[in-house]
C-alpha cells in the first residue's frame, strides 16, 4: 500500500499561484510535489543555512576590500605626510614685511589649485595617467639592433686601436 499523504488547504497570493502552476507544468512536477519539497526545505533550515553561508562569504569579501582600502589610505596619508615634511623643510623663510603679500598669494594659489582639481574630477581625468608619458620610456629611448651593431663595431675598433697604442 502507498504511503498515505495528508491533504492541506491553504491560500497563496496570485503571483505565487502563477509561479506554482507554471513550475507544475514541467515534467515530473506537480503542485503537491512542489509544496511538499517547499515545506521540507522550510523545516530543514537548509535555505537559512545557504543564505547564512552567502552572507558570510559577502562579509568576508567586504572585509578584504575594506582592508585593501585602509592600506591604500594609509599609503596615501604617509606619502602626503612625507611630501609635507619635505616641503616644510625646503620652504624658504619669509620676512615679516612680505608675509601679507605671501598670504594673499598663497590663498590665490590654493583657490587656483582647488579650481583645477575640481575641473579634473568633473572631467574624469587623472593627473597620474597624464603624467606617466613624461616618465615612461618610449621605443625611441632604447637602442635598436642597428644601433647595437654600430656600437659593437665602435668598441671593436677602440680595442684594436688600444692594442696598437700599447
Amino acid at each position: 500500500m502507498k504511503n498515505v499523504t495528508k491533504r492541506i488547504r491553504g491560500r497563496i497570493s496570485e503571483s505565487n499561484w502563477i509561479r506554482l502552476t507554471a513550475a507544475a507544468k514541467s515534467k515530473n512536477n506537480s503542485i503537491s510535489n512542489i509544496m511538499d519539497r517547499s515545506l521540507s526545505a522550510f523545516f530543514s533550515y537548509e535555505i537559512d543555512d545557504n543564505r547564512d553561508a552567502r552572507i558570510l562569504q559577502r562579509i568576508d569579501s567586504m572585509s578584504r576590500h575594506q582592508h585593501a582600502v585602509q592600506r591604500d589610505i594609509a599609503l596615501q596619508t604617509e606619502s602626503f605626510f612625507l611630501f609635507m615634511q619635505y616641503f616644510f623643510t625646503m620652504a624658504p623663510t619669509i620676512s615679516e614685511n612680505a608675509k601679507d603679500a605671501r598670504i594673499i598669494q598663497g590663498l590665490s594659489d590654493l583657490n587656483q589649485f582647488v579650481d583645477r582639481l575640481s575641473k579634473r574630477m568633473k572631467d574624469g581625468r587623472g593627473t597620474l595617467k597624464e603624467a606617466l608619458p613624461d616618465y615612461t620610456a618610449t621605443p625611441d629611448d632604447f637602442y635598436t639592433l642597428e644601433d647595437l651593431s654600430k656600437l659593437g663595431k665602435v668598441s671593436q675598433r677602440s680595442k684594436t686601436i688600444g692594442d696598437v697604442d700599447e
